[in-house]
This record gives structure tokens, C-alpha cells and sequence, in this order.
């Protein structure tokens, strides 16, 4: 048993990080449970792969967007920004996280490692509909357009006037990046704070809520 093992982050064949004995949780996060290979494709290996479009859509929407990276540069501080600029190169580059040395460790001594995020550290966006069939429909349509955001945001069931939870989300200092989806426009202006979005979609298709929902969050920056 390898006493100190290490996880490795490659973008293509370029490694970013490798992580000695533990995974920063900032760096797993941008990947998926549904992104670990599968045993019959690599049996002897624990990767995780996604591409730099998928990577990056997931990114953007938790505020993690290119601008902010470039700023930042290569050398910053939090892995997540490293990342997104990485993955501003070429929508085909594929990312990987490869954690073969941590899970054979854990195999082995029953060490803990740190575990692959399937929620936002920091708290995924939230949706906010004005009927659990509208949520409902939302969320069919993640899974079957944006199938790598799924995880990646929550969407509120809630059944009532989805501005009036918007403003009460606010008013509680809600922190996670909302994006409330109106049948109507609100009656008066919302007095919200900057990470907060409102979209005003009557009978619209779920896949194009969804796609303006993808868009208001990136747009929060």
C-alpha cells in the first residue's frame, strides 16, 4: 500500500493539481457522479472524465466564468477558477480527476478520503417556480437537455406566487444564486439583491425556461 497517495486533475494531458492523500473539494465539484468511468471500461482505475463544455457550464452558473478567471490567472488560489480558464480553450478537451491511489488506499486501511461533491460547497443556484408542475417540467427538462447540470441545481418546489418567496428569500439573506420563473410580470419592482434573477415565461417549453434559467445564471457573474 502506497503510504501516500495522491489524486491527480489533468486537463487533456496537462495535469493542474495533484492533491497528496485527500481531493480538494473544490476541485471534485466540478465533476459528476455520472462522470466516473465505468468499471468495465476502466477496470483497474477510479477516473472521473467530463469535457471542457460541460465543465465550464457548470462553472458559469455557480459564477466561476471566464472573465473572473483570466483575471485571476493560473495561479489563483481557489482550483475552481484554474479550471475555468482551462476549460476556455477547447469545448473537446476532456478533464479528468483520477483518484486510483485514494481509492485503493481506502481499500486497503479504510482511511477516509475527501468525497466527490455532488452538491456546490458554496450552495447550488436555485429555481424558483409558481407550481410543483412547473418544477416539475424544469426538472425533466435538466435531465433530458442539461444532463451535466443535473446536481448542479436545485429547483424549489413551491406552489404560490414565486415572487412573494423571492422577496422573502432576500429578506432571509439567502445566499445562494436564485432565479425566480414568473407566469406573469410582478405586479411592482422587486427591491432584490444582485445574485437574484426574475424571468417572465408564460407557457413557454421547459427547455427554453431551462435555457433562459442556464442564462440569468451566468449572467449573475
Amino acid at each position: 500500500m502506497d503510504l501516500y497517495p495522491y489524486a491527480h486533475l489533468y486537463a487533456g494531458d496537462r495535469e493542474l493539481r495533484s492533491y497528496r492523500s485527500v481531493v480538494d473539494p473544490y476541485a471534485s465539484f466540478v465533476f459528476a457522479p455520472a462522470d466516473l468511468v465505468p468499471a468495465q471500461i476502466s477496470p483497474e482505475r477510479a477516473i472521473y472524465r467530463a469535457t471542457a463544455a460541460q465543465i465550464r457550464d457548470r462553472l458559469d452558473i455557480m459564477g466561476f466564468g471566464e472573465e473572473l478567471a483570466r483575471h485571476y490567472g493560473e495561479e489563483a488560489d481557489d482550483i475552481r477558477l484554474v479550471i475555468r480558464l482551462a476549460a476556455a480553450e477547447d469545448d473537446d478537451t476532456i478533464f479528468t480527476l483520477d483518484v486510483t491511489e485514494l481509492v485503493k488506499a481506502l481499500a486497503d486501511d479504510g482511511d477516509l478520503i475527501t468525497p466527490l461533491a455532488d452538491v456546490a460547497p458554496d450552495g447550488p443556484p436555485v429555481v424558483i417556480t409558481e407550481t410543483p408542475a412547473a418544477a416539475t417540467a424544469l426538472r425533466e427538462a435538466l435531465h433530458q437537455h442539461k444532463p451535466h447540470l443535473v446536481g448542479f441545481i436545485g429547483i424549489f418546489d413551491h406552489d404560490g406566487p414565486a415572487a412573494r418567496l423571492l422577496t422573502s428569500f432576500a429578506a432571509a439573506g439567502i445566499a445562494n444564486r436564485t432565479v425566480a420563473v414568473l407566469d406573469a410580470p410582478p405586479a411592482a419592482t422587486l427591491e432584490l439583491p444582485p445574485h437574484y434573477r426574475v424571468i417572465t415565461a408564460p407557457q413557454a417549453d421547459p427547455a427554453q425556461i431551462l435555457d433562459a434559467v442556464v442564462a440569468a445564471l451566468t449572467d449573475i457573474g
